[in-house]
């Protein structure tokens, strides 16, 4: 049996072997408890060990780190007190450098003073010289003025000799140009009288046919008088008369043609006149005073009144065509106001318009063309707007 030894942790008295001769049996139980916990103790103490060099590492791996730390502080410093030492130095260098530079420019600035001031004694000296000449000079100048002046009055003089002149040749040029338009009118409007009628019922049956029936429905000695049959589906759905008069205005045409209507079971007339424009100046067309049904129109514009009545009566046998909806009624009394308000107020706008180009057209020989081209055009749009309207309500 090995002998052991251990110390009392509490009066450090030493332990041995012989202590328990007496008592083997303790001495067996003692060596079977330390057999059973010698791997708790190992590693308790292996656990107290690896802390405990741990620690140590660390407080190493401190040691060793601030010992680093100090080194690279020194090393930074030194490089910092290097870095001072190269900086003043350039610090003096530049100011050295700024010296002489200073010194340089006040030597230049000195210079240019200097060479500044003689030039500007030579400019005065220069000047005191044109001075003079100038002085010296001024009788000849106000004396060139003078003729100067005398020479412009006479040419003034001249010019508005040769201008009065040609204000007078152009104003007899004028009055011989309004007589020659005036004649030309006359011509015109003598020649357009012989063939009126005829061109009258050439353009309505240009327009209107074949959709429509144009008819004459002249009888005995009156005037050519023309009645447009409205259809649809080759049905009839309305009339409109038209009366041509090539004459002097007559405030009983619109009377006749009212009696002219009643007979022919129209609603609508047209009344062209080639007087027209003397008894209403400024505008192509109108409605009649004496009949609302009745239109009054210049031989220019008798194609684009029947195209409105056209299309307005499409859209009054559409009313009629679906009486039975509901609202039907309110609808006929909206479509008659917008036709008795709203109608007469776009036709005196685009009638302004339209008297504007024809203003263009006579006042501008080379663009004819382009301004008829216009109106037309605008005529076109303006039946286009209106059929827009109609085409457009809901029953």
């Amino acid at each position: 049996m090995t002998g052991f030894i251990f110390t009392c942790p509490n009066c450090d008295y030493k332990i041995t072997e012989k202590d328990f001769q007496e008592n083997e049996n303790i001495l067996s139980n003692l060596k079977e408890i330390f057999r059973k916990h010698e791997q708790d103790y190992i590693s308790i103490i292996e656990k107290t060990l690896t802390k405990q060099l741990g620690e140590q590492n660390e407080l190493i791996t401190k040691q060793r780190l601030a010992e680093a730390e100090n080194a690279f502080e020194k090393a930074k410093q030194i490089e910092i007190e290097k870095l001072k030492d190269i900086i003043s130095k350039q610090n003096n260098d530049l100011s050295n450098l700024d010296l002489k530079h200073k010194h340089d420019l006040e030597n230049q600035s000195h210079k240019l003073e200097s060479e500044s001031n003689q030039e500007i004694s030579r400019l005065m000296t220069k000047l005191a010289t044109l001075q003079m000449e100038l002085e010296s000079n001024q009788n000849l100048v106000k004396q060139a003025r003078l003729e100067a002046e005398q020479e412009g009055l006479k040419k003034l003089v001249e010019m508005e000799k040769s201008l009065n002149n040609e204000i007078f040749n152009l104003n007899n040029q004028i009055t011989d140009l309004k007589h020659a338009n005036d004649l030309n009118k006359v011509i015109q409007n003598k020649t357009k009288g012989e063939n009126f009628e005829h061109e009258v019922e050439a353009e309505l049956r240009k327009v209107f046919e074949p959709q429509d029936i144009i008819e004459k429905i002249t009888a005995m000695d009156k005037k050519a008088d023309y009645l447009q049959t409205i259809r649809e589906n080759e049905k009839e759905i309305g009339r409109i008369v038209y009366e041509v008069k090539n004459a002097e205005w007559s405030n009983a045409w619109e009377k006749k043609l009212t009696e002219d209507m009643a007979r022919q079971k129209s609603k609508y007339g047209i009344l062209v006149s080639t007087s027209f424009n003397k008894k209403y100046s400024g505008i192509p067309f109108k409605r009649s005073d004496e009949n609302p049904n009745i239109y009054l129109s210049d031989p220019e514009s008798f194609i684009f009144v029947g195209q409105i009545l056209k299309t307005i009566i499409f859209a009054e046998n559409k009313f009629v065509e679906e009486k039975d909806f509901e609202g039907h009624e309110e609808k006929i009394k909206i479509f008659n106001q917008w036709k008795d308000t709203q109608l007469p107020v776009l036709s005196k706008l685009f009638n302004d318009s339209f008297e504007r180009i024809k203003s263009a057209e006579s006042g501008i020989a080379k663009q004819v063309d382009e301004v008829r081209i216009a109106r037309e055009k605008m005529q076109s749009h303006w039946i286009k707007n209106i059929k827009d309207y109609l085409e457009k309500l809901v029953f």
